[in-house]
């Protein structure tokens, strides 16, 4: 069970490194283009990190108050934590229909 634990570890890593480098993405995207999209973009970055942060913490705390809390706190995080991936793929909805020319082939 030990050889698992790192799998989990650098897993955890890996998605907290591609969140922030999203998120310097979405500010740089801002900075040059603000607008509705973009600001919905980088919106729907900031909230996915800080249900990053919920996921870990959440269950935790919860866990210290038995079974019961622990699956209720994962039930509401499950349904939840799909609102700032939601949020994002509208701003990036807006942003290609903003800029996305139908005849041409680049941005």
């Amino acid at each position: 069970m030990s050889d698992i634990e790192p799998l989990f570890i650098f897993g955890g890593i890996l998605r907290g490194l591609a969140q922030l480098v999203m998120l310097i993405i979405c500010i740089v995207l801002v900075y040059k283009k603000k607008n509705t999209a973009t600001l919905l973009m980088l919106i729907g970055s900031i909230l996915t990190i800080l249900f990053y942060i919920a996921n870990i913490a959440w269950p935790l705390i919860s866990a210290r108050s038995g079974t019961e809390s622990l699956a209720k706190s994962v039930a509401i995080l499950n349904v939840l934590g799909n609102i700032p991936y939601l949020v994002f793929i509208l701003g990036f909805i807006l942003f290609v229909i903003k800029h996305v020319k139908k005849d041409s082939n680049t941005l």
